[in-house]
């Protein structure tokens, strides 16, 4: 009788351990995987203001499309020439793809600081932001397939006058 009851307590404890370990293994993997996607977003906005940069140099009526994906913590993408200001009614402004104006190139992750990337020239583009995937179809379908909510805006961005118009689809 003792013998056996030392075994089921081995037992559960391996399967406890088992299960700690599998639990660690998966919130590593998770973290990379968030880590990687993080990477990629930033890539693509230091990659847009190199493309918006080109288009200040360019002629008017230089057009150009660039495709950009924004993982769920980004809070918002924007154009400002207040970088000091925190946006407030970012949801609202995301919905109502309410355009904003300025030299900068801003983006805020989730419960971190923003940053800003200084453009060439003036531009205005509609506030970028990920919907929640409760509100938006795509974002939950996307959340589905990938396991991670990513929106994608297709942009379509021309010259004109001085000034760099983004138009976004998506």
């Amino acid at each position: 009788m003792k013998g056996s009851i030392s075994i089921w307590i081995w037992i559960i404890g391996g399967v406890l351990a088992a299960l700690l370990v599998f639990s660690m293994a998966y919130m590593y993997l998770v973290s990379i995987s968030n880590q990687a996607v993080e990477q990629r977003f930033l890539e693509q906005y230091a990659n847009l203001r190199a493309e918006i940069n080109d288009l200040c140099w360019g002629f008017s009526g230089t057009y150009r499309d660039y495709r950009i994906e924004l993982p769920e913590h980004v809070e918002v993408m924007y154009l400002t020439n207040d970088t000091e200001t925190i946006v407030i009614d970012i949801d609202q402004k995301v919905r109502d793809k309410e355009m904003s104006i300025g030299s900068n190139l801003c983006m805020k992750f989730e419960e971190r600081t923003m940053r800003c990337l200084v453009l060439d020239c003036e531009a205005s583009m509609p506030y970028l932001g990920t919907p929640d995937p409760d509100e938006s179809l795509f974002a939950f379908v996307n959340q589905l397939l990938t396991g991670y909510p990513v929106y994608e805006y297709e942009m379509n961005m021309t010259k004109i006058e001085g000034e760099v118009i983004i138009q976004t689809g998506g």
